[in-house]
């Protein structure tokens, strides 16, 4: 049985103003500008695909390097050929983010401050594993499972 997950998103003031790939399907319009956080497959996919339909696009990852856990030449590689259009900051996640009107205005972690008209947090996902009695079965859960 599989039972999926939900996004794991950062604990930051003015967080409920990002998504998740939950709702990037769902938008009724393009932003201006878009600012994708996480360095995973979904974050990159998600860069990708903002970028490829005219947005330009920002992904920002906490670490210093992309898909960790990948194979790191296939990361490097990605690092070096990324297509144009999108502005990769390594090192670097919010702190905080404020509407300001239409946009959101992001406060990173080197006190530089940006406006975008969408963020998506692509920061990880849980397990969905609530209510299925796998305690009773004597399975033990980690944490992050809910």
């Amino acid at each position: 049985m599989a039972t999926g997950s939900w996004p794991r998103l950062p604990q930051i003031p003015g967080g409920e103003l990002a998504i998740t790939s939950n709702e990037a399907f769902h938008l009724q319009s393009l932003p201006s500008r878009a600012l994708v956080v996480g360095g995973g497959y979904i974050a990159v996919e998600f860069a990708s695909i903002f970028n490829g339909v005219g947005v330009p696009t920002t992904l920002a990852y906490r670490g210093n390097r992309l898909l960790r856990g990948f194979d790191a030449e296939i990361a490097e590689r990605l690092a070096r050929r990324w297509p144009q259009g999108v502005d990769v900051r390594l090192n670097m996640d919010p702190l905080r983010l404020v509407k300001l009107g239409a946009q959101i205005e992001v406060l990173f972690r080197d006190d530089s401050v940006q406006n975008y008209g969408l963020v998506m947090f692509a920061t990880g996902r849980r397990p969905i594993t609530r209510d299925l009695g796998l305690e009773a079965a004597g399975v033990k859960l980690a944490r992050t499972a809910r």
